[in-house]
């Protein structure tokens, strides 16, 4: 039987209590993507203040890429950037900047069935190599009801 003074263990951080939980960077639409109205997509749990993007595409990454080889384990590109726009964000207070994105939806028939895709990326040094986290992928399909 080995014995140990716990007595010498004076905040040892992982003796008791596990890592902390950080919730993952998180994109969410306010509402269905119906012809003529207007979606929000807010990105939330940044790590930080700090700035970052979303993107918005026509098509989804096929398949989804891995950025690990790029130095950011655990995180993937679900959009496809070659059909995608970029909206900077950030949660400085920068005039015109915030977390939410406004996507107006013209109220155009021809619209019926269109798929868009989105995904957040969030810029934090301290996260990996990359500096970057990235959020989980939304598809929104354009409908009239």
């Amino acid at each position: 039987i080995t014995e140990r003074d716990w007595s010498s263990d004076v905040c040892s951080s992982d003796l008791f209590l596990p890592p902390a939980e950080i919730a993952a960077l998180e994109l969410r639409a306010s509402g269905r993507p119906l012809l003529g109205s207007t979606v929000v997509l807010t990105t939330g749990n940044q790590t930080g203040g700090g700035f970052g993007f979303a993107l918005l595409a026509t098509a989804p990454a096929q398949p989804a890429l891995d950025l690990a080889m790029m130095g950011a384990p655990g995180c993937s590109a679900w959009v496809d950037p070659a059909s995608s726009a970029t909206v900077l964000l950030s949660n400085l207070g920068a005039p015109g900047l915030g977390m939410n994105v406004a996507l107006p939806i013209p109220n155009d028939t021809g619209l019926l069935g269109v798929h868009i895709y989105g995904q957040s990326a969030w810029l934090d040094s301290t996260a990996n190599a990359l500096g970057v986290i990235t959020s989980n992928g939304v598809r929104l399909e354009l409908g009239s009801y």
